[in-house]
């Protein structure tokens, strides 16, 4: 799934908004992505992190990059 945005150009909200019937993607409030089948009904954990996995495609980055997270929010539900 490509992003609609240079996401190495600055901050932006990545939302994951999870609800019984539905699970929404929104970068930066637009819905990218919605799954009506399959969703869980339990609790979930939530793992950030970034890497460079051999499967990907590209050229691997000549130096480190790192990701940062400025926060993280859990509402409602």
């Amino acid at each position: 799934m490509l992003l609609p945005f240079d996401a190495t150009a600055g901050f932006h909200d990545y939302v994951i908004d999870w609800d019984a019937r539905f699970v929404r993607y929104l970068p930066d409030g637009t819905e990218m992505q919605r799954w009506s089948s399959g969703v869980t009904n339990h609790a979930m954990y939530l793992f950030v992190n970034a890497w460079f996995p051999s499967w990907l495609g590209g050229e691997r980055p000549a130096t480190d990059r790192f990701t940062e997270v400025d926060w993280i929010e859990q509402v409602g539900r």
